[in-house]
């Protein structure tokens, strides 16, 4: 990575420059979660102004449908999708590249925590599932972040909701 990496908003790591560095650190550390640990840690202004304008949405429908709009804009190594069904929505994302287990689980995390932060109040998670294995050493540091056990090795990962609250006005809407 270059010493001299800024936090300007058009600078940007690559996507394999991430996947390197998520398995340097998860090696280094030899945490098999620690993607887990970097979801903790991503905060919304690390988005700018695409942050604001996620957190300023009127209900947790309002910010899938921004989120995915606006994706492109995070990166385009994968693709971002909202399906909304009488009784749950889900959030598909699906890599066009190869990522590692640990940007996945990073960006989960964040999703995740972001949407319990906006919404102050429990949200119904449904079911996840994630790209890549368990690791050997078994689910249960995940059980404890999401709340419910993923199912590993799926074709893609998704987040489904029940759809209850998703169409609540948010605390911090504008």
């Amino acid at each position: 990575l270059p010493q001299d990496l800024s936090n300007l908003p058009l600078e940007r790591l690559s996507a394999n420059q991430i996947n390197a560095l998520c398995s340097v650190s998860r090696d280094y550390t030899r945490d098999p979660y620690f993607g887990l640990t970097i979801g903790r840690f991503i905060h919304i202004s690390n988005f700018h102004a695409l942050g604001y304008a996620l957190m300023a949405s009127h209900t947790l429908m309002d910010f899938c449908l921004r989120l995915e709009r606006y994706f492109p804009i995070v990166t385009l190594a994968a693709e971002f999708s909202v399906e909304r069904r009488d009784d749950s929505v889900t959030l598909r994302f699906q890599p066009r590249i190869p990522l590692s287990g640990q940007t996945e689980d990073a960006f989960i995390t964040f999703l995740l925590r972001l949407m319990r932060l906006l919404y102050d109040k429990p949200l119904n998670l449904v079911r996840i599932e994630k790209r890549h294995t368990c690791p050997s050493e078994g689910p249960q540091p995940y059980v404890e972040e999401y709340g419910v056990t993923p199912h590993f090795a799926a074709p893609g990962a998704a987040l489904v909701f029940d759809i209850a609250g998703f169409d609540d006005p948010l605390y911090g809407a504008c």
